[in-house]
Order: C-alpha cells, then structure tokens, then sequence
C-alpha cells in the first residue's frame, strides 16, 4: 500500500475523509497538516466540490489538493484515496478487498491532481506526508492527536513514539483511522495503534497481521552478527515469515504487496534499532535479503482457535550467500523438539522420523534437526498446487516410510495427498452401515443435513465435496470440530449443499493418495417452514429450515384457491409471497391450517399444511408524532429530525390482547437495516394504552436515518410482528438564525449546515450554495433574500422533498 513512498517521506499524519461528513465531527472543513491547510476538491465532470461534501465517490473521480501556505517547506507527498468498505468488520477477505489509491508530488504552492477508480459506498482516507530530501537521517514523533465529535473522545494516542532512522533504511506508513468511533475501528486498526504505543528501544514487538489473511501474530527480526555494517542481500524473508504466520488463504507479502501496510510499515519504521551488545536488530521485514552469517528467528504466538502448537522459538542460519536457487542449499532451520508445530492449518505432514527436509517451493525449504516424537510440519498454504519434496533419514523410522528423497502431491486447497493412504470407512445414518473406499451406498436420511465420516486415521480425510457430472458443487466445510469416539476413531460431520440433488450426485472424498468416489444418491431434503401467517389478507411469510428453496405458494381454504407467486426475500431471512392469482382471504379465516403446495427450486413440488392467521393485528398503533426541536425548521408530516423525539402510543388490537405490566417494551429499528433493532422502554399507561418516547439520536447510535418499524415485546418473550410505523427519521441541520449582516447580504446560521445541498427562496427556484465570507460551511451559508418569511433547503438523503426554514422578520440593519 505505502510501496511508492521511498526513503526519506514519512506518513507523519493520517487524515480520514469518511463518509460522514467533517463537520459532522466538529473538524474544520480544511485538512491540517502541522499546522498548515491543505484543501482538496472532487472533480466529477463539470463540476468541483469539496472532498467533505461527497459521501461517495464513483469511477473516474478526479481529486486535486492545493497546498498554499507550505511554501519554502519542501515537496510534498499527496498520498491517494484509499477505500475501506463500511462492512469491514462483516467481511473475512484478503485486505486485497480494498482498492487502493496513488501518490503524488506536489510542489509547493501548486495544485496536484491524481486519479482512481471508487468504488460507491465506500469512505475514504486521505493522507499527507512531508519529503524531507535535506534530512535523510530525521527522527519523528508520533504526536498525540485527539479527535472529538459532538464532545465525545473518538482516539487518544496518549504517548509518543520515537524512531531514528539509518539513510539507507526504507521508511513506512501504518494507516490509522482517527475520523472513526472506536467501536468502528476494525480489531486489526485498534492493535497497531496499540502496536505504536507500546514500541521503544530495542525491543520489536509483537506484529498483528490482519484479520482477513490470518489470525496470527508473529514477532520477526533478523540478527545480523558482527558490527552491523554489512549490506544485507540473499533470501526475502516476507515468504519465509508466510511460511510460518499464515493459516488461511495467504498472499505473499514479498510478491503482492498486501502486507505493507502492517509488515513492512512497522519493520521499516523500526529498522536498523541498535541493542546495546554486539547484535544489530533489524526487523526481517526492512531487509530483503541477508548473506552468510546473518540469522533469522522468529518467535510463533499461538493462533486463536488452535489446539495445540505455537510458542517455540527457532533461528533460520542462511549457509550460501545471495538468493537460494534450487540448485543450492536451503537454508536451515534449527528446531527444537515439537517445534514445527502449528496445528489447525490445511497443510499438515503427520510423519514421526528423525530429519524432514521440505524444499524446492518459492525458492527455500527447512531441514528439521534432532526432532523426537511426531513432527506436524506446515507446508505454507499458499502452495495451492504442485510438487513438494522432502528427504527422510534416520535410524528409526516409521513403517512403510522408506528413507530417501520422497515426494508429496498439492492439489488445490485440499492439502497433502500422502504417498500411503491409510483404510478408512464411511458412517451413514445407519451406523451398521460401513461402505468401504469405492463402494456404491445410498443415503437414506432425506432431511439430514450432515454426512458423518468415521476414520481410524484421524488426519487421511482432507476433504469432502459433491460432484454432479462434471460439474462440481460447493465444497462441504465441517460444521463442527471433530469428535473423538476413542483414541484411534475421529467422525467428522459435512453439511449437505441446499443444491445438491437426487439426479446422479457422487460424494467425493479426498484422502493421502487417490481421492475416492462414493457414489451416493442423495435423496432431495425437503424445506421445514417453521412459520407460515398472513401478516395482511393479501401477504404470506414463509420462514423455516431452507425456506429459500420455496418459489410459490398455493393454498385452498374457503374461499377457494389463491397462487402467491410474487416472491420478494426479506432481510431476516423470511420469504415474503403476495397474492397473483385468488381474492385476498378478508377477515372470513381464523387461526387454523390449511392445505398448501410448496412449489420448489428445480420444479419439485411438496404437498402439507400451513397454519394461517386473521388478518388482524395483536396491536394497534393509534398514535405517532415527531417532535423536533429546531423551531426554525418546519419538516413535512410522516419525519421527525434525528435530533428530535418520537412519540408512539399503541392498544390491543384483539379483545383478548392486553398489555401484562410496567416491564412490556417496545422495540424499533430502520426498515431496511435489521442490524439497527433497539430496545425503547415502553410506560403502561392502563392496561389497553401503551406509550413510548425516544430519541433516534440516542437510540440509534451509529446511523440515524431512515423509514422506522416497530413491534411489542411481552415479559414472556411473546413478540408481535414487525409492523412499518409510518415515521422516517431525517438527518437535518440545525437552524438556529436567519439574519441580515452588515453589508445586506442574508446569511444562515447554525450548525451541521453542511447537510444542505441547495437554498432556495421558493420550492421552484433555483438552488444556491454558497459559504459565508467569514466562518465555516458547517456553522454558516450565504442564503438568498427569503420570500414571504422563508427559505427552502435541499437536504442529503431528501433530493426531492424540500425542508421550510421559517425567517423572523429581520429590521434594516
């Protein structure tokens, strides 16, 4: 990410321009940078805006940034856009997810433009750096940098860091977010501020590898012997750390880059610390090669999740100068017992023997030295196919493990295929039933959703999939962990695919060796709707075990037959189905079941009962109203202000409803957004009469806007539906005066102004946007001469729908 700053540029401030407006923050509309301002301005066709004032920027945006007041400073590095999704935290992908951004030099006083392809929805990050050419030997601190929004402390780094670097070390960046809540920082971010913090002296500490690549820590530094003076050159050490720090799909830092801004960032912004002996630490990370002598240690954390393994420490010697070519020797790795042991991973060698060497993969191998006992050996899972080869020797090996150079099939992300398979069995639902290797067996179970395989060789099954033809269905992950039966037996369970089907398909099993085929018809597993009502006489949900596969429903009650083919899937999982063919069932049905036909995906067809209710509802809303408090801002029926209060006043909608007690509580969130459901305390005011008020601001703390649903909760955990309360909350400026200045000119006062996409002094005239001579766009704009007392705003998220500002009559000034 930060591959185009060289030596001598240093990211000494990371500013954020998220998609929640600056001012939304109470941070000024400029960036800062030591003190300095630094504007930047989105092109997007004709037209130019600030950077705080587009939530999302789309392809082919054009950012320029002037730098006026950095004059006789030196060049300066404009560093890209750098888009990081507003899910980061709900997606477990290579960071390869986020699109990165470019740099470039910008003379001072000059305006630099530099163009990258957004993608929608995204925030960015914007970030300047100085280039100090004159200073090649400079020493930084990390400054504290307190960032407040709506007086509540957002991030503190309430220590320095200080780092002296050598002219020929290579110099980082670690992106921080400062602009985001803490409980939007990702864990990743949260750790390498904390990274930061806790760094000084000669100690390297702990490196946090993101959570997309791996779930692993690993401390990493290269000991180079003598007086330090030496130029390293030999074998990159970012593939030997993936060697060893990676357990899931990993991309090599050396070769793609994905690793910079936490590997190589901190091993350069740490490189080259002196200790006070003999020894000169420097991170592996800043030294892409290394030559006789040098020694490499690394020190494995155990990962999250894992079993057993991690916590050794081992030391790589490299014997022949310059890059280990096949040809040569590979470097060694000095071990002691159970040290090559880092379970969990896809890739693992379950050998017990004296000396395994692993070679000829990315250019390096390993040589295990006086190992006793089993050695589980991780071969780098980015090894998705090709040969392995490894050389056994020993006095006392393994049976049926002839000495000499072997060698060890990769195929995909399956992992090892041994050279000597081990016998195995299959479980069906039918315990008795063993089919053994190549066997044919039908699966009896229709609506099982798990296939157990019982092995008298815990580790010879690798992997299972279904096959259809030539066409190869999704794999089948374990859903669970492993159940030991005894201390020979392992069942491993395999959830069945919703597609698989009953025409043909083959469950293939890969094992050490060949992989076998076990012919298995499976037998269609039919969807179990759990719930099936009518929230209005024209609208059916169907939720339950693999209701997605439900395309249409077809009932028959009295009223005759009704088709419900219009098919829309809701948020929560449920199928929502409208009436296309049939009358809607009025209110002539009580709760009862009724005959249905559930026509599936793949045209077939299943016959049952559904349970139906009255079209009436257990509550009644009988009241909803919006209390804002901006006297000046008058907000169409049907919306209320985030900053204002909801009143809801709900009854029974059934005699035989009643509210229990003081403890029944209302729920709300956005229609569109399930994550969004909060708890809003509701007060009994008789036992037909139930009242709630709330703010959206503090009930909502992340977002708040947009159309609100609610629902009732009883002490007993009885739940009514989800029903659409008829009330939007919109995010609005606050509008606090409408005045006349000293040169006649109209001007808007008040705060978060840098909501308003236009003013207008009537709802047909044309827009306007303009700031203030004096003061922020936040607090203050230029507005045209009001019209019968008012003016019209354009507000973000209501393009079409304008906001009344009511103008008191203002005498001449």
């Amino acid at each position: 990410m930060f591959s185009a700053l060289r030596a001598g540029c240093f990211v000494c401030c990371v500013l954020c321009a998220s998609a929640v407006p600056l001012h939304a923050q109470s941070v000024p509309p400029i960036f800062a940078h030591e003190g300095e301002a630094i504007r930047a301005m989105v092109h997007r066709g004709g037209d130019s805006l600030p950077v705080y004032r587009v939530p999302e920027f789309r392809a082919g945006d054009s950012i320029s940034f002037a730098a006026p007041r950095l004059q006789g400073q030196g060049v300066h590095w404009i560093g890209g856009i750098v888009q990081i999704p507003e899910d980061y935290e709900r997606i477990r992908e290579p960071v390869a997810r986020r699109e990165m951004g470019s740099f470039a030099q910008v003379p001072p006083g000059q305006i630099g433009s530099l163009r990258t392809t957004m993608r929608a929805g995204h925030r960015p990050m914007l970030f300047v750096a100085p280039v100090n050419s004159n200073n090649p030997d400079p020493a930084y601190d990390f400054i504290r940098r307190t960032v407040r929004s709506r007086g509540r402390e957002l991030v503190d780094l309430n220590r320095t860091l200080q780092t002296t670097v050598r002219q020929n070390a290579a110099i980082g960046a670690l992106t921080t977010i400062l602009r985001t809540a803490p409980e939007e920082i990702p864990d990743s971010y949260r750790e390498r501020i904390e990274l930061l913090a806790r760094a000084s002296g000669t100690e390297l500490p702990s490196i946090c590898l993101t959570d997309q690549i791996a779930r692993t820590r690993a401390a990493c530094m290269l000991r180079s012997l003598g007086d330090g003076t030496r130029t390293p050159s030999g074998v990159e050490f970012g593939q030997v750390i993936l060697g060893f720090a990676q357990q899931r799909d990993p991309v090599a830092a050396a070769q793609y880059g994905l690793y910079l801004d936490v590997a190589l960032s901190i091993g350069r912004w740490l490189a080259r610390l002196r200790s006070p002996g003999s020894y000169e630490f420097v991170p592996a990370y800043a030294v892409p090669a290394a030559t006789d002598g040098d020694e490499f240690s690394l020190r494995l954390i155990k990962p999250r999740g894992l079993r057993s393994g991690g916590g050794e420490t081992a030391t790589v010697q490299i014997l022949t100068p310059g890059l280990p070519q096949r040809s040569r020797a590979a470097p060694r790795l000095a071990v002691t017992p159970g040290m090559a042991c880092l379970a969990g991973a896809r890739t693992i060698l379950p050998v017990a023997m004296d000396t395994l060497l692993v070679g000829n993969h990315y250019g390096f191998g390993w040589e295990v030295v006086n190992a006793a006992g089993p050695i589980r050996f991780q071969i780098p899972a980015e090894a998705d196919a090709g040969t392995l080869s490894f050389v056994v020797r020993g006095a006392q090996l393994p049976a049926g493990l002839p000495a000499g150079r072997q060698s060890v099939r990769l195929q995909g992300r399956w992992g090892f295929e041994r050279i000597q398979s081990e016998p195995f069995t299959l479980e069906f639902p039918d315990p008795q039933a063993r089919v053994a290797p190549g066997d044919s067996a039908r699966i009896t179970a229709a609506n099982s959703a798990t296939l157990q395989i019982v092995t008298r060789s815990p580790r010879c099954v690798t992997g299972a999939a279904f096959r259809h033809g030539e066409f190869r269905l999704q794999a089948v992950d374990p859903v669970d962990k492993p159940v030991v039966l005894n201390d020979s037996v392992v069942v491993m369970r395999w959830r069945f695919p919703d597609e698989v089907s009953d025409s043909g398909a083959a469950l293939v099993v890969r094992m050490p060796g060949d992989s076998v085929v076990i012919r298995a018809p499976i037998l269609q597993r039919d969807p179990v709707v759990r719930l099936a009502a009518f929230a209005t006489d024209s609208t059916l949900y169907v939720s339950g075990e693999r209701a997605a596969l439900v395309q249409q429903v077809t009932t028959r009650g009295p009223a005759g037959t009704r088709v419900f083919g219009e098919r829309v899937e809701e948020l929560d999982g449920r199928i929502r189905f409208q009436v296309t063919e049939g009358a809607p069932f009025g209110t002539e049905l009580t709760t009862q079941r009724v005959p249905a036909q559930l026509h599936l995906a793949g045209g077939r067809t299943i016959t049952g009962q559904i349970e139906v209710m009255p079209t009436r509802p257990y509550v009644e809303l009988t009241g909803v109203r919006g209390v804002n408090t901006d006297t000046l801002l008058v907000l169409p029926e049907g919306m209320v202000s985030d900053s204002g209060e909801v009143i809801l006043d709900l009854a029974p909608g059934r005699p035989s409803y009643r509210f229990s007690s003081a403890t029944t509580r209302l729920e709300v969130r956005f229609e569109d957004d399930v994550a969004s459901q909060a708890a809003v305390p509701g007060i009994l005011v008789d036992p037909g009469q139930l009242r709630a008020r709330f703010r959206p601001a503090e009930v909502f703390r992340r977002r708040v806007s947009g159309p609100l649903q609610y629902r009732v909760v009883e002490p007993e955990g009885r739940e009514t539906p989800w029903t659409t309360l008829g009330m939007r909350v919109v995010r609005t400026p606050t509008v606090r005066r409408v005045q006349r200045d000293s040169t006649g000119a109209w001007q808007m006062q008040g705060a978060n102004l840098d909501y308003v996409n236009g003013v207008a002094a009537t709802p047909e005239g044309p827009q306007t946007l303009e700031e203030c001579r004096l003061g922020s766009a936040s607090t203050c704009l230029a507005v045209p001469a009001p019209v019968s007392g008012e003016l019209y705003l354009w507000v973000r998220g209501l393009p079409v729908v304008p906001l009344r500002v009511r103008v008191p009559v203002q005498p001449d000034p």
